[in-house]
């Protein structure tokens, strides 16, 4: 493969175990996986490449958990948690610098059902700790910015706390109403606070922020839902006002030909409202539809102006025919998805707008009669059906003008055990 591309190989252990202590029972879980990614770069000679990024992140994880009997109409869940990660640059370049990152959490889960009404309430406390190490490349990368680099070598420590509370409200078989409260943070990661140099999967040059603070939140959500044997339907609002949110900024800065992004924080307010509509009619039972719809914004308090990275509006749009009583071949079906994307034009300072788009996907399967019981499936499918050339809000690299994937054509199979 020609250079400039990416290696990653992802390797996933993990273990679960449920012990069961008369009428409650005890869960313990352990993970580990081990991500080894490698960035290449273009050599000197022809078809020639080296190693530029390469990176070694090794996470452990672990919880244990007591709950109690699930039969009752009030109960708990009392846990604990703990992540340790290792990354360990391996490559001639450093984008982050090695660190060890390190969280123990300890926390209370619990609900009560009272007739008509369910209540979920819960804490929780982490203590988190984060060491960077300075880490000096192989190889100078030959960009000569004209601003510093963030130091490496630093730590922070964070003990946060959080808290939910929920009340769900059923005023009829097929109504449920749904209101929650919620606050939450979010540390700065080795990235958001040293990052320095050229991310070839995103090219661009990425600057962290010593002086990150830990971010926090509380959120208020609100769910109607009705559900009956023909139809479901359900719309969702909510509104995050965040504290010292940090996000990648982009600016006017260029170092060589890369675009100069910036790890900052500022207040802000995420709010939204979903919107899903399923039908499926009892009596025609070939036929299955859905409309989902989506509108989200992402505003910095003060008048300070529009989030980066924030989706279009969309609307979802999927018509299925199906047929289950075929002798040896069982459930057909097919399905026409249409997805409209709007323009997004609400960007950040230094942002660039997207334009809107459509798509069109066809999907077809069936489950064969092959050996004593139908565990095969096969599934055909074609996305972006008319082959629209477009760029996806989100995408981070629309920036040089790489699309988004044009027609695909693929078959699936698969088997259930």
């Amino acid at each position: 493969m020609e250079a400039p591309y990416q290696n990653v190989n992802t390797h996933v252990l993990s273990l679960e175990n449920t012990f069961n202590t008369g009428k409650s029972d005890v869960t313990v879980n352990v993970g580990y996986q081990f991500n080894k990614r490698k960035e290449f770069e273009p050599g000197t000679l022809p078809k020639s490449k080296f190693l530029g990024v390469g990176l070694d992140l090794s996470t452990l994880t672990g919880d244990v958990q007591w709950h109690s009997d699930k039969t009752k109409s009030s109960g708990i869940t009392v846990g604990v948690q703990g992540f340790y990660q290792n990354n360990k640059n391996t490559g001639n370049f450093v984008l982050v610098p090695d660190a060890h990152v390190s969280t123990v959490g300890a926390f209370v889960l619990g609900h009560t059902d009272y007739k008509q009404w369910n209540f979920l309430y819960g804490v929780r406390i982490d203590a988190h700790k984060l060491d960077m190490f300075t880490t000096i490349p192989k190889l100078d990368d030959g960009y000569n910015p004209s601003f510093p680099a963030p130091n490496q070598n630093i730590s922070g420590s964070y003990t946060p706390y959080s808290f939910s509370a929920g009340v769900v409200y059923h005023p009829a078989k097929e109504w449920s109403l749904k209101l929650n409260l919620a606050n939450g943070y979010a540390a700065p990661n080795y990235a958001h606070l040293t990052a320095y140099g050229k991310h070839e999967g995103t090219y661009r040059f990425e600057v962290g922020n010593n002086d990150l603070k830990m971010e926090k939140n509380i959120e208020v959500d609100a769910t109607a839902a009705y559900t009956n044997a023909d139809i479901s339907f359900s719309l969702n609002g909510y509104i995050n006002s965040i504290n010292d949110y940090i996000y990648i900024n982009p600016t006017n800065e260029t170092v060589d030909d890369l675009k100069v992004y910036r790890w900052t924080q500022n207040d802000a307010t995420i709010s939204g409202i979903e919107t899903n509509l399923e039908v499926h009619p009892t009596q025609v039972k070939w036929f299955e539809g859905y409309i989902r719809a989506g509108v989200l914004r992402g505003k910095l308090k003060d008048g300070k102006g529009d989030l980066p990275y924030i989706p279009a509006n969309k609307v979802i749009t999927g018509l299925t025919w199906k047929k289950d009583d075929g002798k040896k071949w069982k459930q057909w079906y097919a399905t026409l998805q249409l997805s409209s994307y709007g323009k997004q034009s609400k960007v950040a300072e230094f942002e660039e707008q997207t334009d809107g788009y459509f798509l069109a996907d066809v999907f077809a399967g069936v489950s064969p009669s092959l050996g004593r019981h139908h565990r095969w499936n096969l599934t055909a499918f074609c996305t972006n059906l008319f082959n629209k050339g477009y760029f996806n809000h989100l995408s981070l690299v629309k920036t040089i003008d790489i699309r988004e994937p044009g027609r695909n054509i693929g078959l699936q199979v698969s088997y259930n055990f």
